[in-house]
């Protein structure tokens, strides 16, 4: 009796994974087709697995950024994200705990973008075109 219900569990837990692995192949087909809304993000990028990820995305997103240490290029984790357009007084964030690579869906225009890490704010106005941004900001 105990072990028809391990054995039942198990099925069950294993068929889960299953549906769980399935779906998320359906929604990276599907996250690909769809036209990101204006203020959609991703980020993060700690590990190999997890930057192969987010590269195979990036095409979805018009602002790309990687926050690095200036001295040794290593990646920083954990900043906080404001991002303003400029010409219509809209902000979107704040994105906390982000990076190393942060990813963002906007319309065309002027922004200003904050990053903070450890109480350091690097703040840079950028334009949006048809081609995009893609920086690495630093930090000391």
């Amino acid at each position: 009796m105990i072990l028809q219900r391990h054995l039942r569990h198990a099925i069950r837990t294993t068929a889960a994974l299953a549906a769980a692995a399935l779906l998320g192949t359906a929604l990276s087909a599907a996250e690909s087709s769809v036209t990101l809304s204006d203020g959609a993000y991703a980020s993060g990028g700690i590990g190999n697995e997890e930057q192969q990820a987010l590269q195979d995305r990036k095409n979805s997103y018009n602002l790309r950024l990687t926050f690095a240490q200036s001295r040794t290029g290593e990646y920083l984790a954990g900043l906080e994200i404001i991002i303003e357009r400029l010409d219509r007084r809209r902000t979107f964030g704040p994105y906390r705990d982000c990076g190393p690579l942060f990813y963002a869906r906007l319309e065309p225009g002027l922004y200003r973008v904050s990053a903070t890490y450890e109480g350091v704010v690097r703040t840079k106005t950028i334009r949006i075109g048809a081609k995009g941004f893609e920086e690495t900001l630093y930090w000391p």
